[in-house]
Formats: C-alpha cells, structure tokens, sequence
C-alpha cells in the first residue's frame, strides 16, 4: 500500500481552494450574465445592464468558492443539507410512549 503525504493534493488547484469545477462555476456565472446583458441591451441601453453582468459573475463567484475553515463551497454545503434531509432520522425514545407512567415516590419531611 502506498501513502500519500498530508500535503499532496489530490486534484489540481490554481491557487488554495480554487480548482477547475470553481473555475467552471465562475465562467458559468459570467456566461449567464453575458447572456443577460445581451437581451437587456435589445430593449435598453441601461447601466442596469452592466451591473446586472457583474452581480451574475459575483454570484459564480461565491457559490464557488470554498469556505476555508470546512473547504466546502455553498452547492457542496446544499447538496449535504438536501440528502440530510432526505436520510431517515432513528428515533430512540419518545417522550411519553415508553414503559408507562412510574409514579416517583413521595420524599418524606424531616
């Protein structure tokens, strides 16, 4: 069996935490609001239309980028809360539904 070092990483990053699938979230983001820039420039010759381009790119930035403490980026932290979701919760105890009712003995007064 071969050990891999702590450090060797095992898919390739351009910098820390920024590999190819955030790489693909961001030109997605800025696809999308090329996209829109482009329809909204048929109708108007807005501002609007240039903020609109750079929010879409903020927002692949962001969903893309991983959080440093946990190296999980928001679709990772959705995707983990979706199938938690969906996982069947075991319940050991219901209150109430358990060997019936025992009465506690009285404390006598000294």
């Amino acid at each position: 069996m071969y050990l891999i070092p702590r450090n060797v990483r095992q898919r390739f990053e351009f910098f820390p935490g920024m590999g190819f699938k955030e790489l693909f979230l961001i030109i997605g983001g800025l696809a999308a609001g090329l996209v829109i820039f482009l329809l909204l420039g048929l109708f108007t010759k807005s501002v609007a239309r240039i903020i609109i381009f750079g929010l879409t790119a903020a927002i692949g930035y962001f969903l893309g980028k991983a959080d440093p403490r946990s190296g999980k980026n928001v679709l990772d932290i959705i995707r983990d809360a979706k199938h938690w979701q969906l996982t069947q919760k075991r319940y050991l105890y219901v209150f109430g539904k358990g060997g019936g009712y025992v009465k506690t003995p009285k404390r006598k007064a000294y």
